[in-house]
């Protein structure tokens, strides 16, 4: 059930989009003096409205097709600018009423032709929500946040940008103001290029300064971009390569030789050993003999007697 609940309130909130169509019909209906009648007839209205624009709809599919890109600048693309078209247009003062009609004629035509004229605002009326979705939904995201509307500035800015670009372009090829260069056949100003006098072609400036980044290698006298250096010359990639592939290989590697020398020592030299004194290498350990030493041989050797330490 909870499901089922969401699913409900997802459809109704793309059921929303339908309410431009009411604003031409409140209108009227809030200006009018008997309240009662207008409200029959803004019903009335109302409905009246939203067959036109299912057969707007069918029109902009078929035969109107030559004007979907131009409605994508409006909010919620194609389905929002054909219900503003359907909602805010007058539709029973002429001539005021007749960019309505006109335009809803050839859906109408169209469902008229298929046997469709009454069943097709039944088919509208029922994917309308996934209409709205698919093309709406990139503008609900961003329409309920502050960093989504400044997003939404941005994309217009650029869209007027290129768009001025654009109009600016096709203003100067009209007016004779522009060239198509002959490499990469695009429309430039005329100052920015110039003809070649060999064979009377015009190529723009950027061709150009490609055109003089090429270099003619001195080996096989082909004109390129790239290469390097070998023995204080430039050469192309392929004489490169040939140069560098036909150096003969050492037939021993020059560390193989070294190692192969008669001299040549094994391992590095061993640090030879000094005798130490005795202040370096520290006390002569006394040797163990059998022979008996009475305390007169160690006073007189140097030794210190008890007697002469407690004095």
């Amino acid at each position: 059930a909870q499901k089922q609940s969401d699913h409900l309130s997802l459809i109704a909130r793309w059921y929303v989009c339908l309410l431009p169509l009411t604003v031409g019909p409140a209108y009227n209906f809030l200006v009018a003096e008997d309240h009662f009648f207008a409200f029959a007839w803004m019903v009335l209205e109302i409905l009246l409205r939203a067959f036109l624009f299912t057969y707007l709809f069918l029109g902009m599919a078929y035969e109107l097709r030559f004007l979907n890109p131009y409605l994508r600048f409006c909010p919620f693309d194609r389905p929002g600018a054909l219900l503003l078209c359907a909602g805010l247009l007058p539709i029973w003062t002429l001539p005021w009423n007749l960019p309505l009609l006109l335009t809803a004629c050839p859906g109408a035509w169209h469902g008229f032709r298929r046997q469709r004229l009454l069943s097709w605002p039944v088919v509208v009326g029922i994917n309308f929500p996934r209409m709205a979705r698919d093309n709406g939904l990139w503008w609900y995201k961003h329409l309920t946040t502050c960093k989504g509307i400044k997003t939404i500035r941005e994309w217009y800015v650029n869209q007027m940008k290129r768009n001025w670009k654009e109009l600016h372009q096709w203003y100067l090829e009209k007016m004779g103001r522009t060239r198509k260069c002959y490499h990469c056949k695009q429309e430039k100003l005329c100052s920015k290029g110039s003809e070649d006098p060999q064979d009377l072609k015009w190529y723009c400036e950027a061709c150009w300064s490609h055109y003089y980044k090429h270099w003619q290698c001195p080996s096989c006298k082909a004109w390129t971009l790239r290469g390097d250096k070998w023995q204080n010359q430039w050469l192309c990639s392929k004489c490169f390569q040939a140069k560098k592939n036909a150096v003969p290989p050492l037939a021993v590697p020059l560390l193989a030789e070294v190692n192969h020398l008669p001299n040549a020592l094994e391992s590095p030299p061993k640090r030879q050993k000094t005798e130490a004194t005795q202040e370096e290498s520290g006390p002569v350990p006394m040797e163990v003999t059998n022979q008996a030493v009475s305390p007169r041989d160690l006073v007189g050797a140097g030794a210190v007697p008890a007697s002469a330490s407690h004095a």
